[in-house]
């Protein structure tokens, strides 16, 4: 009876204060996860364009030591994948109505091309960056 006692009031607590803390590891999505292929003024892809996003309304010219970024490469038919995460150990499940702004911006930088960035933001629920992808087609003009 004791245990049974002390199990309700765990779950009393967790349910009044409205989200319950689970110790699940995973990786939390901090910006849009960004996809698409480069290109140039032609259409013929560009490979090894530098694809470098930022979380949050970042600048990626002067980079914050503390700012959440992650880069990747355009391969030989000038298509990327990219988006900032970070391992998380917890995750928690809220219990009412709880909202959140995932922004980030793309930049796009090649030796031979103009530099292009793009910014993007959704206002939404809980975790707001979770299964949120941009599709994003660039155009790159030569220098």
């Amino acid at each position: 009876m004791r245990s049974f006692l002390v199990v309700f009031l765990a779950s009393l607590v967790a349910l009044m204060s409205g989200c319950i803390p689970l110790p699940i590891p995973h990786d939390r999505a901090l910006s849009p996860q960004f996809y698409g292929q480069v290109t140039d003024d032609s259409g013929s892809p560009i490979q090894g364009a530098v694809v470098r996003a930022v979380a949050g309304d970042g600048d990626v010219v002067v980079e914050n030591e503390n700012q959440p970024l992650a880069t990747s490469q355009t391969d030989e038919r000038g298509f990327y994948r990219v988006g900032v995460t970070e391992r998380d150990s917890w995750y928690f499940l809220f219990f009412g109505a709880a909202d959140g702004l995932c922004s980030g911006t793309l930049t796009v930088t090649h030796p031979s091309y103009e530099e292009q960035s793009f910014k993007v933001q959704r206002f939404s629920t809980a975790y707001p960056c979770n299964g949120f992808k941009v599709q994003q087609d660039i155009v790159l003009k030569r220098k």
